[in-house]
């Protein structure tokens, strides 16, 4: 939908498409801000919904970056390195 690069960083947004609906594009958009400090890429994503049904799904197993939050779980965290808990 939108892509910007200014200096050192990247912006992005997307609206996703329904899984397993076949290019039906989700009621929501996601937008990220991409910055390289040295050898560092930090990431702000910002997930926008606007989904029209009130039905509460069972919850499943996601996997980034296809999960979807709401206002009381607006934050996601992940580490991906190989030390977790440590120092």
């Amino acid at each position: 939908m939108a892509f910007s690069k200014q200096n050192d960083v990247l912006y992005v947004k997307t609206q996703p498409k329904h899984f397993p609906l076949n290019n039906v594009p989700g009621e929501a958009y996601i937008e990220q801000w991409i910055k390289l400090e040295g050898n560092v890429a930090k990431i702000h994503a910002k997930v926008t919904m606007f989904r029209s049904g009130k039905t509460q799904f069972e919850a499943r197993y996601q996997e980034m970056p296809y999960v979807y939050i709401n206002g009381s779980f607006h934050n996601i965290w992940t580490y991906q390195g190989n030390s977790l808990y440590t120092s």
